[in-house]
């Protein structure tokens, strides 16, 4: 039962993937007619907002469902050091646009994983803190050795601290946000052995991860 589940899920959000793609389209061109007044523009404008959301939110749990059936089997030696970097710079119009004052600290720490994994993890980490982190407040990276340390600056948490990884669960009311970040975070590093720790001191909320069941030799 659990298996046809899973099979079920990731066979759901495959096919979701077409109907809303049409969506997205059909209401793109809608918005590019001149004939819309003020009132269906904003009409068409909120279906297009919503269809991206259902399509962010599909791709999170196709990605899950991939994760849980096994299909990133691949691997190959990731320098953990130019992921954080090409992460950070594909971020930095967000942490400009909130003022975040950012520290990194980072070296070369090479792990065997698959890249698309390696990628999506940090990402989903930088999200998070940008995000969540308040505005012109800080956040603090650091790669050395076998770990990497991602905190922000915040209010403390509304929820239990041990259902965060947990779907769904969200710390906050922000529509972009959805609830299924830090789920998959926690599903690669449960596929890679990863640890992670969750910690919330000095005002600040840090993610730490070990790597050291992965780590290579760069």
């Amino acid at each position: 039962d659990f298996l046809n589940l899973k099979e079920l899920t990731a066979n759901t959000s495959h096919e979701l993937q077409t109907p809303l793609a049409i969506i997205k389209g059909k209401a793109e061109l809608l918005l590019q007619s001149e004939n819309l007044n003020e009132k269906e523009l904003t009409t068409v404008n909120t279906i297009l907002e919503t269809a991206n959301r259902l399509s962010k939110l599909n791709q999170s749990l196709l990605m899950i469902s991939r994760i849980e059936n096994n299909q990133y089997g691949e691997v190959s030696q990731i320098n953990l050091h130019h992921v954080l970097t090409n992460m950070i710079e594909n971020y930095n119009i967000l942490i400009d646009a909130r003022q975040f004052d950012l520290k990194v600290n980072s070296s070369n720490t090479c792990v065997q994983m698959n890249s698309v994994l390696a990628e999506v993890l940090i990402s989903n980490l930088i999200k998070n803190a940008i995000v969540h982190g308040t505005m012109m407040g800080k956040i603090q990276i650091k790669l050395n050795k076998n770990q990497l340390l991602i905190c922000n600056s915040g209010e403390p948490l509304n929820i239990p601290k041990d259902q965060m990884f947990k779907r769904f669960v969200k710390n906050t009311s922000n529509k972009n946000s959805s609830g299924l970040g830090l789920e998959i975070v926690s599903k690669i590093c449960k596929y890679y052995q990863i640890e992670i720790d969750y910690n919330y001191q000095n005002n600040l909320h840090c993610f730490a991860l070990d790597f050291s069941k992965i780590i290579i030799k760069c």
